[in-house]
C-alpha cells in the first residue's frame, strides 16, 4: 500500500523528527471536574466530586480503618488484660471475704443501743417528815439524754410494801424529785426501792428543736422572790409554819395549769417537800404563795421549785385569746 504521507511529502520521511506528530500538537490542560455538569441532570457536580474523591481514596480510607480496627481491639484488649490480672492478684482474696460476710448474720442490736436512750438515772431512796405522823417519800431520778423526753410510772417500797402507781414525766437532761406524799406511819419509814416501769421514751424531733436544752429553758422561765417563813413556834394565828414567796412566770409562754414540787431547804439542805399547783399562770404574771407545813423544828432559808409540766403536749399551754 503506498504511504500517504511519503507520498504528499517526497522529501521527508515519516521517521524524520522534524516531521511531528499532528496529535503531539495538542496543548494538554489538567482536567477540572468543579465545573462538570451532568447532561442526565441525576448527578450534580457536589456529588460527582465527592465520588470522584471516594474513589481515588478508597484504598487509603480502607487503610485506616483497619487500623482504626486495630487499635481499638488492643485497647479492649488491654483493659480485659488488666481486668483479669487486677481479679488474679486481689479479687479472689475479695470475693472469698465477700462470701464469709455474707455467710455472717451482722448484729443491728450494736447500732439499736448506740442510738436508744440511756436508762434513767436513780439516785437511793429516802423519807422525809411531812406532817404529823406523815411521811414523803422520794428518790432523785434523771435523764441523762438530750433527744428523748420520758413519761413512767413508780411506786416504792416502804416497810416490804408497795405504794400506789404514780406517773410522771422527765424532760430531756432533767433531774428532779420523785415524791410518794402522806405515807402514813408511826415511826420513820424504812424505804428500800423505787420500782420505775412502762417507762415510754419520746425522741425529740432535732428538725423541729435543735437545741432541747434552750428550747426547755426558754418554757420553764420560772423564779422565785420574796421568800418568808414563820415557824409554827412564832406563829400565834395556827400551829402550822407559814410558807410565803412569790412566783413569776418569766417565759412568752402562758400556762393554763402548773404542778410543781416545792423543795423547802435549810441552807444547802432539802428538809421537804410540797406539792404546789396553780389554775393557771400567764406570760410575766406573778402570783402570791401561801405553803403550810406540820413539820416541826423547821428554820428554812428558801426554796426551789420543780416544774412537772410536759411542755411538748400543746395543752398544756393557754392559747393568746383565752
Amino acid at each position: 500500500m503506498p504511504n500517504i504521507f511519503e507520498t504528499k511529502n517526497p522529501n521527508k520521511s515519516v521517521n524524520d523528527p522534524s516531521v511531528a506528530d499532528p496529535a503531539d500538537k495538542l496543548i494538554k490542560k489538567p482536567i477540572n471536574f468543579s465545573d462538570y455538569e451532568d447532561p442526565s441532570g441525576e448527578m450534580g457536580g457536589r456529588e460527582f466530586r465527592l465520588a470522584l474523591w471516594y474513589a481515588r481514596n478508597k484504598v487509603l480510607l480502607h487503610r485506616w480503618a483497619v487500623v482504626a480496627l486495630v487499635v481499638v481491639n488492643i485497647i479492649f484488649w488491654s483493659v480485659s488484660a488488666i481486668g483479669w490480672l487486677s481479679y488474679f492478684v486481689v479479687g479472689i482474696d475479695r470475693d472469698r471475704l465477700m462470701a464469709t460476710e455474707l455467710a455472717s448474720f451482722y448484729d443491728y442490736n450494736l447500732i439499736n443501743s448506740h442510738f436508744a436512750p440511756a436508762s434513767l438515772e436513780v439516785a437511793n431512796p429516802s423519807a422525809l417528815a411531812g406532817g404529823v405522823k406523815l411521811y414523803d417519800v422520794f428518790a432523785d431520778v434523771a435523764n441523762p439524754n438530750r433527744d428523748f423526753y420520758v413519761n413512767f410510772d413508780y411506786y416504792f417500797i416502804v416497810n416490804g410494801v408497795p405504794t400506789p402507781r404514780q406517773s410522771s414525766i422527765l424532760l430531756a437532761n432533767d433531774s428532779r424529785p420523785v415524791v410518794y406524799f402522806g405515807w402514813s406511819g408511826q415511826s420513820f419509814p424504812a424505804v428500800g426501792s423505787i420500782v420505775i416501769e412502762n417507762v415510754r421514751w419520746h425522741r425529740i424531733d432535732s428538725h423541729v428543736i435543735v437545741d432541747s436544752a434552750s428550747w426547755q429553758a426558754e418554757r420553764l422561765n420560772f423564779s422565785v422572790d420574796q421568800f418568808k417563813f414563820t415557824s409554827a413556834y412564832y406563829n400565834d394565828l395556827s400551829s402550822s409554819g407559814v410558807i410565803n414567796f412569790d412566783i413569776t412566770n418569766g417565759s412568752a409562754y402562758s400556762y393554763a395549769s402548773l404542778t410543781f414540787y416545792v423543795g423547802l431547804f435549810q441552807g444547802n439542805t432539802l428538809v421537804g417537800l410540797k406539792p404546789l399547783t396553780l389554775s393557771a399562770l400567764r406570760s410575766q404574771e406573778t402570783q402570791s404563795v401561801d405553803l403550810r407545813t406540820f413539820v416541826d423544828n423547821l428554820n428554812l432559808t428558801g426554796v426551789k421549785l420543780f416544774p412537772i409540766i410536759n411542755i411538748f403536749n400543746p395543752t398544756s399551754f393557754l392559747s393568746p385569746t383565752d
